[in-house]
């Protein structure tokens, strides 16, 4: 039926159109409505003068047609109503009015602003004003002058407008559905009078009356009806007797009763929980008595047929007669069960909750507690282990120092390799305890990743004996000279991966390579590779092998030996290190073994460029030095080393002597050169003692020394610090005020050249400037500074070569001059030949060849050396010609070394190590 009646037919179009004059009016908006096919139903109510501006040119009619059309016909794809606006930024509430499911039309209640207009908008209309004729000036004056009308409120009113249309229209369709079985009724009784006219033409008239009388009656009823069934609501009247005189659809589907099932009976006794029935039968005669008026909205379940009660919130109002005498009540509830069980299951969810967060907190306090004595017990582990190793250590080079036969040796030999395994071994399982229980710290400290690489190489090369294995380092070109980060966590990766390969390398070769593998910002990630031509990995353990306790064969523990922790170490500190740790086994070439390549990838910040400086080395014989430890094993081991290289050693056991003792050397004119304190010692830390040592109020104000003609004090003297714990220690340490920062058990070699450098650099500097905050000295930072320091002297006369040259070797972190020729390199040499520890010397050059200038070179050092004012410098050939005979043309020239271009940067890492650093430089 709805199909094929159009709108217009089923609705009063005089009533609909007062109806919406009256919320236009209200609104301050205009309001029309339109036929599907974009024909107008109602007139516009209340244009505004803006719009009736625009509308009054041909061109501007034109316009907001098309743009009606436009919004019509996105109305006619709309299922729910939309603010639209027009091409004069008004805004248009747009309705689609859907009577049993089809469209029937579309209201638009529009020319509202929901806010001024904006500059940018104010253009465009001025801009519009032009393109429809008209005065610009007048049109952006109505347009200035247009209501503004919040959006929310059109939605309100112009929603209700909606709803009373489709009501009106539904009712309309009932109307006209209700006037057609009127007319076949009224044909029939027609028909039925014709038959009987003269016999029952008094009975009809009656009939027809009281048919009418019936019809309006029930058609007023059946409308009342019709208005509270679409409610979603529940309506009930119940008269002053208490019983059900109406309820509507919504009430029958929440009780689950048919209407002729409740009307008629007794509302209180029928309806409601029979608890609360004498309290709501109290409040109901009250109310009929005229004692209370309605309240407000209160709340009350309800009994359903099934037995189930469900909560409605009610409200109340007094129902009168003509003569105002109270006859009932009307309730509108709603039906609020599933808010109030959702507030209750909220309720209860949230007292669950707090309980789960009470016992998460007394959880999370137990863990910390828990976690807080793992990690006591760890550092007391450390300890405890590490001080006998240490004594084992030591007393074992304290015993190859003295007269021993070859037997001896062996023994001797064979306790500090099998204690320096066992320490390896502790060290792994105090490690992955530490990860365990998540106490795994990181330093954050500059360092040389080449210069650690060739380190971890250096201390690989023990691990292969006697076999046929050749250990290769590879750096790549684009690696940073220093980074920023833990230099013992990365180390500790790689040789762990290096011993792993040595392992399992029976012959062939290793090698390690290191490169940048991606840069971000101040970040850069570094990728180590290690390859080696060993037994290799069956593609279905590469994932097995770095977990815990798991080798790739059990039979390989037995062979081989290992805890099974070490790959699993690696690859839960590069984890810590937003890295990875993977590996890979390569296919085998003509029936060889496959080895493997193991993969380390770790982000490091990029280091400032720091100042470099000359690295100053002293003798320590006749050196004067104060040691303190509580440990009297760990002072005996301390006195052998440093006595055995000619220092004059003072041991204490405990913190507090320390300061006095250093004053009564002061004042003797005796002080002492150096300081070594163990970290942690019962009653006074030292923590402590250096802090006593760096406090102002501590020297001897007035007195005065001289040591290698430089000022001294107690404030001033150069600090060293041991530890035996597993914690990095070394920027605590430096804060705290020491210089220098050495894990135990100690390698003498790494001791003698820290304390070195310690009293050289106190020697070039004389007594710290309180101003200046000096960077701990480390067994990483000596070395590294060392690196640095050294100064090459390139002699090149290609500017392609020169650049390349220079570019690498100072990216690499080595301090480089130029000359352009022989001649050149000779003089800046001559010039000062203390700034100079290298020089490169290209052969074919203008002015003076390399040959030429090396023997000029070689020349002024031999007369100059009876003076000692000049020293003999290392000069390695650099030279595009490899010839057989070209290297002894170099040597007999006086060079000491040769490579061939282009340089590697490994290979000039080697020479310097070679011919500059020497054997310190290794042992360190």
């Amino acid at each position: 039926m709805g199909k094929l009646i159009p709108l217009q037919k089923l609705i009063d179009l005089d009533e609909l159109q007062a109806i919406q004059n009256s919320f236009a009016s209200t609104v301050g908006t205009s309001s029309v409505i339109f036929s599907p096919e974009g024909v107008p139903i109602t007139y516009f109510s209340n244009p505004t003068g803006f719009c009736s501006l625009i509308q009054s040119t041909d061109e501007g009619k034109k316009r907001c047609f098309q743009c009606f059309m436009r919004m019509s016909r996105k109305a006619l794809k709309l299922k729910e109503p939309k603010i639209l606006y027009c091409f004069a930024h008004g805004g248009h509430f747009v309705a689609p009015i859907i009577i049993e499911g089809v469209h029937k039309g579309t209201m638009f209640a529009g020319q509202f602003i929901p806010h001024d207009f904006s500059p940018e908008q104010l253009k465009d209309i001025e801009k519009l004003a032009g393109e429809i004729n008209l005065d610009p000036g007048l049109l952006l004056e109505k347009a200035r002058n247009m209501r503004v009308v919040e959006e929310d409120v059109v939605w309100n009113y112009s929603a209700l407008l909606l709803h009373i249309v489709g009501v009106l229209a539904k009712l309309g369709a009932q109307k006209a559905g209700l006037r057609r079985g009127k007319d076949e009724l009224q044909k029939a009784r027609d028909e039925l009078e014709i038959r009987v006219q003269e016999r029952t033409a008094e009975l009809k008239q009656g009939i027809i009356e009281r048919k009418e009388a019936e019809m309006t009656v029930r058609k007023e009823r059946d409308t009342a009806q019709r208005y509270l069934d679409i409610s979603g609501v529940m309506f009930v009247v119940i008269n002053s007797d208490r019983k059900v005189r109406l309820i509507n659809r919504k009430g029958c589907e929440i009780l689950g009763y048919r209407e002729e099932d409740i009307i008629g009976e007794d509302w209180f006794g029928n309806f409601l929980p029979e608890r609360i029935r004498d309290e709501v039968i109290g409040a109901f005669e009250s109310l009929m008595a005229g004692d209370v008026e309605s309240g407000e909205y209160h709340e009350n379940p309800v009994l359903t047929k099934s037995g189930n009660e469900r909560v409605i919130s009610w409200h109340n109002c007094i129902l009168r007669d003509e003569e105002g005498n109270i006859q009932g009540t009307l309730g509108s509830g709603e039906d609020i069960t599933g808010r109030k069980q959702a507030e209750e299951e909220l309720k209860k969810t949230n007292q669950e909750l707090e309980k789960a967060v009470d016992l998460a907190r007394q959880m999370a306090t137990r863990a910390e507690a828990a976690n807080i004595a793992k990690s006591e017990f760890l550092a007391n582990m450390s300890h405890e282990i590490r001080t006998p190793m240490n004594a084992v250590i030591g007393f074992t080079d304290m015993l190859l120092d003295s007269d021993l036969n070859d037997s001896q040796i062996d023994y001797a030999e064979t306790i500090r390799s099998s204690g320096n395994a066992l320490l390896s071994v502790i060290n792994d399982v105090l490690d992955f305890s530490k990860i365990e229980a998540g106490e795994m710290d990181f330093e954050k400290i500059d360092f040389d990743p080449e210069l650690l690489v060739y380190d971890v190489c250096e201390l690989t090369h023990p691990r292969i004996g006697t076999k046929p294995v050749e250990i290769l380092c590879r750096i790549g070109n684009n690696l940073p000279s220093h980074v920023r980060g833990d230099p013992g966590r990365f180390r500790q990766v790689l040789i762990n991966l290096m011993g792993n390969s040595c392992k399992f390398t029976e012959s062939g070769e290793i090698e390690l390579s290191l490169d940048v593998e991606e840069e971000k910002d101040d970040w850069v990630k570094l990728h180590a590779a290690i390859r080696d031509t060993g037994i290799g990995v069956p593609k279905d353990k590469l994932s097995a092998i770095f977990l815990p306790f798991q080798q790739a064969d059990g039979s390989t523990t037995r062979k081989y030996g290992g805890t099974g922790l070490g790959l699993s170490i690696c690859k839960k500190i590069s984890k810590l290190m937003a890295g990875d740790v993977w590996a890979e086994s390569r296919a085998p070439v003509n029936q060889q073994v496959p080895g493997s390549i193991f993969h380390f990838t770790a982000w490091f910040k990029k280091a400032e460029d720091k100042k470099v400086r000359r690295f100053t080395s002293v003798s320590l014989s006749n050196k004067k030095a104060l040691i303190i430890d509580d440990n009297q094993t760990n002072l005996d081991i301390l006195i052998h080393l440093l006595e055995s290289v000619g220092m004059r050693v003072v041991a204490l056991g405990n913190g507090a002597d320390v300061v006095p003792t250093l004053r009564n050397a002061l004042e003797s004119g005796d002080p002492f050169d150096s300081c070594i304190i163990d970290i942690h010692m019962p009653g006074m830390s030292g923590y402590e003692v250096v802090k006593q040592i760096r406090n102002p109020q501590t020297s001897i104000q007035g007195f005065q020394s001289t040591i290698n003609n430089q000022q001294s004090s107690i404030q001033s003297l150069p600090v060293l610090a041991l530890s035996s714990l597993m914690e990095r220690d070394a920027k605590k340490c430096g804060e705290a005020g020491f210089d220098g920062f050495l894990s135990k058990p100690i390698r003498r070699k790494k001791l003698y050249k820290m304390l070195e450098r310690m009293i050289g650099k106190r020697k070039v500097e004389g007594k710290k400037d309180k101003a200046i905050k000096e960077k701990i000295i480390t067994q990483y930072s000596v070395r590294e500074e060392m690196k640095r320091s050294a100064r090459i002297l390139l002699a090149e006369d290609n500017p392609v070569n020169q650049k390349l040259t220079k570019m690498m070797l100072t990216k690499a972190g080595y301090q480089v001059e130029v000359a352009d020729n022989g001649k050149e390199a000779f003089e800046k040499y001559t010039s000062s030949p203390e700034n100079f520890d290298l020089i490169f010397m290209d052969i074919q050059m203008p002015e003076m060849d390399g040959f030429a200038a090396t023997r000029e070179i070689r020349k002024q050092s031999t007369i100059n050396n009876h003076q000692s004012s000049i020293k003999r410098v290392p000069i390695v050939a650099m030279t595009a010609h490899s010839m057989k005979g070209d290297r002894e043309k170099c040597i007999e020239a006086g060079m000491d070394d040769y490579i061939t271009k282009p340089i590697k940067r490994e290979l000039v890492f080697k020479i310097l190590e070679k011919w500059v650093f020497r054997k310190g430089f290794n042992e360190f």
